[in-house]
């Protein structure tokens, strides 16, 4: 099959049972790629509800289907893939249309400044967790306002981490489209957020 290419001797192990009924492979499975359905599926849907009610889908999709990976692309890129259709066909079943964002972080500036998830244990005062709500709400709503191809980069490269191959291959793109993608979308939140911070 020619999978070890792609995959870790871990996750090959993983899908291997996995595909042969074993359960506990495939809870291991499931805590790999939950962050990854789940902020995908959000991104996509409007409703928490109704995320983690798709994102439940999906996982049974896999499981379903796993028995048909063949190998030939990375078992991350299968998986977004069926995510990544999942929600078409949610949205073409709801008519929903993406608004709310799940909430992130941005750094400070440079084209390699990552977004990062907001950490709540370090929300000692009220004060300073209605200064991190504020902040989480003003760059939620810059996402919004990005075309859906960036704000797909930014979730797979600033939030879930992978690599510019591995958005190449998830997107069906060139890795200098990702690149570009990319650098616009980050442009883009800092010009929003800076406008934001030295607006009235």
């Amino acid at each position: 099959m020619g999978a070890t290419k792609f995959n870790t001797p871990e996750e090959e192990a993983l899908i291997a049972l996995a595909s042969r009924g074993n359960e506990e492979a495939f809870g291991k499975i499931v805590s790999m790629y939950e962050k990854l359905i789940y902020n995908t599926v959000r991104s996509k849907v409007n409703s928490p509800e109704d995320a983690l009610d798709l994102s439940q889908e999906v996982f049974i999709k896999i499981w379903r289907y796993i028995g048909r990976y063949r190998g030939d692309c990375r078992f991350s890129t299968w998986v977004y893939k069926i995510c990544q259709n999942a929600c078409l066909d949610f949205l073409r079943r709801s008519q929903h249309t993406a608004s709310e964002r799940m909430p992130v972080f941005t750094d400070k500036d440079g084209d390699e400044a990552e977004i990062e998830l907001p950490d709540e244990s370090v929300m000692s005062s009220p004060e300073r967790s209605f200064e991190k709500n504020e902040d989480i709400r003003m760059v939620r709503d810059a996402i919004d306002s990005l075309s859906p191809e960036q704000r797909e980069v930014i979730l797979l490269r600033d939030i879930e981490g992978y690599t510019y191959d591995e958005i190449s291959e998830m997107l069906s793109v060139e890795i200098g489209t990702v690149k570009s993608r990319l650098n616009r979308a980050r442009s883009n939140l800092r010009a929003i957020i800076e406008k934001v911070h030295g607006g009235v």
